[in-house]
């Protein structure tokens, strides 16, 4: 097991791997850095691609997303997640070394089954 600056970089792109693996398994999900090259392993940026959000004012779309959150700050699953302001709206996700691979995973499927209960709403 890697230690010091090459373990914490480890445990980073691990992180992010489990957030490839499970975007690459949701269809209404993907990067806001579409390109791999691009795309940070720290701070995770993810955008909703589902026909009904996306049929969303922007106004309306952010409502729908920042709701899905705040159910999941709720439950103390994880905090902050809502895209910076600027950012479409959307998802961001710190995966650097100060978190572990297993809550990462726990977060992102509770996500998306608040997301498929709340989407099926609409």
């Amino acid at each position: 097991k890697n230690i010091g600056l090459k373990g914490l970089i480890e445990r980073s792109q691990n992180n992010l791997k489990v957030v490839e693996d499970w975007v690459a398994k949701n269809d209404w999900v993907g990067f806001l850095a579409e390109s791999k090259d691009i795309r940070s392993n720290t701070s995770v940026c993810l955008m909703v691609t589902h026909p009904k959000v996306s049929a969303l004012s922007k106004d309306d779309q952010s409502k729908f997303l920042k709701g899905i959150a705040s159910d999941l700050a709720k439950k103390k699953i994880a905090y902050d997640i809502n895209s910076y302001k600027d950012a479409p709206a959307g998802y961001r996700f710190w995966c650097g070394p100060t978190i572990e691979a297993d809550d990462v995973k726990i977060a992102l499927a509770e996500m998306e089954k608040i997301f498929l209960e709340k989407v099926a709403a609409l």
